[in-house]
């Protein structure tokens, strides 16, 4: 345990967290920036709050690159992280957080396959996208 007692440093790194404009996802982004990393993120809807947690962590003096992208879209996802790359010179972490909050609360077998696809191609196959 080599870093006992010392602060985790991620300069020099960057980060890419999806679904980043609110919630777990700008607090995940925020703490990232807090600990030296440059950040990448994207959001699905909400371009007030994306904007807002691009200054948040512009405060903190890191660079961010955003945009919104449906991480279900992997031509999108794709040229997302190209985009973080060559703006920002790499990319070294990735969060996958988007999410799509699911109001069914059916056993498994119960469920409507149309909702199950949703939730498959957004928490599964949106993180392989990135």
């Amino acid at each position: 345990m080599a870093n006992r007692g010392r602060a985790l440093t991620l300069f020099g790194k960057v980060a890419i967290v999806t679904g980043a404009s609110r919630n777990i996802g700008k607090s995940v982004a925020v703490a990232l920036a807090r600990s030296g990393a440059d950040i990448g993120f994207v959001y699905r809807a909400n371009t007030q709050t994306a904007d807002e947690t691009a200054r948040e962590i512009r405060t903190l003096g890191r660079r961010v690159v955003y945009a919104q992208v449906d991480v279900m879209d992997w031509k999108a996802s794709h040229a997302f992280v190209e985009r973080v790359a060559k703006e920002l010179g790499r990319v070294d972490i990735l969060v996958s957080n988007a999410g799509n909050p699911s109001s069914v609360r059916a056993p498994l077998a119960e469920q409507d396959p149309e909702e199950m696809d949703l939730q498959f191609r957004t928490h599964v196959m949106g993180a392989l996208h990135f």
